[in-house]
């Protein structure tokens, strides 16, 4: 019989302030961030990128908190997420890093439950080693970019 495994590998993807706490399976790759085509007049998609032949958006996760978007943004480093919720329309999506990304093992006990509501796009906020990360709701995140587009303007 299998044994369950004993940690969940997740990514701590770093934010400008603070930073999001993701299962590895739903990040396909950490890409350099590479020129971006933006007509897309939003406060939080940074514009599209080309990755594996396809075009992309990349979102700021602060800009899509704030509902503008943060000042000096450095977009260095993208994390490419699996789209979830609505794969057909949206296959995959870029996150801005702040910084690289760290690999975590977390287990059944390290993750604390933080007390208060969590922001919009978040699940629930959670405490680490000492540090408040928020775990996202890929749901709101995803139809939130779904709505930034119009029907004339489809994501492949």
């Amino acid at each position: 019989m299998n044994e369950l495994p004993q940690s969940l590998p997740c990514l701590l993807l770093p934010l400008q302030s603070g930073g999001l706490i993701i299962p590895n399976a739903n990040v396909v790759e950490v890409a350099l961030a590479g020129q971006l085509s933006s007509a897309i007049s939003s406060p939080f998609i940074l514009g599209m990128m080309d990755w594996r032949q396809a075009q992309i958006p990349v979102m700021s996760f602060e800009g899509l908190l704030a509902g503008r978007m943060p000042n000096n943004l450095a977009l260095r480093q993208v994390a490419i997420l699996r789209g979830l919720h609505h794969p057909g329309q949206l296959p995959y999506y870029g996150l801005a890093l702040a910084a690289v990304p760290q690999v975590v093992h977390i287990g059944a006990d390290d993750l604390l439950q933080v007390e208060g509501d969590a922001p919009t796009a978040c699940h629930s906020r959670v405490g680490l080693g000492g540090a408040t990360l928020m775990v996202p709701d890929c749901a709101v995140i995803e139809q939130r970019l779904l709505d930034a587009f119009s029907p004339a303007e489809a994501l492949e």
